[in-house]
């Protein structure tokens, strides 16, 4: 299976490729149909060594804007950004240590979990690692983790990178 988000890095989790395409999703380039059931973007991203602590970038400083715990997913046929919110804490108070450790083995339990299906170019082959070398403009679908199923949230368009924090902004407010 493929989907129309391009990234031209390798996949560097336990599973192999064959194994990960079973549970990749099929998008048509605009968005509008999904073809099979949506991966598991929790065990999928779980060794994608991705893991960031910080502010959406492009929009002020806000409450809104962070802090909060990302990670990254890039293969060849999906990209998506995971934001862990926390349900009965500050963002700020998130004990970025206890990720893997404590908050991952229980789950995410205490978190509610977006993902933003979008296009993300391979870090490992852009001249500036801390650019945004996204090419905008960009189509993004959001998804929230309810009851252990990825449930649809929105779908939308960023023409840059403020748009893209916004729209991550909105989508996880919208659900709030």
């Amino acid at each position: 299976m493929s989907c129309s988000v391009n990234s031209e890095r390798t996949v560097k989790a336990d599973k192999t490729e064959s194994e990960l395409r079973n549970v990749h999703i099929q998008m048509d380039t605009s968005f509008n149909s999904i073809a099979h059931t949506l991966p598991d973007f929790l065990e999928l991203s779980k060794n994608s060594g991705e893991v960031m602590f910080g502010f959406l970038q492009g929009v002020n400083k806000t409450d809104s804007s962070g802090p909060y715990v990302r990670r990254i997913f890039i293969s060849d046929t999906l990209t998506f950004e995971l934001i862990f919110y926390p349900k009965n804490s500050r963002k700020g108070d998130v004990d970025l240590s206890l990720f893997r450790t404590k908050y991952e083995k229980e789950g995410f339990k205490d978190f509610t979990c977006f993902a933003f299906i979008y296009p993300i170019p391979d870090r490992d082959s852009v001249k500036d690692y801390h650019a945004d070398n996204t090419h905008y403009p960009i189509e993004i679908m959001s998804y929230v983790l309810m009851d252990n199923r990825w449930a649809f949230l929105s779908k939308g368009v960023a023409q840059d990178l403020a748009g893209l924090s916004r729209y991550q902004i909105e989508s996880m407010y919208s659900y709030r």
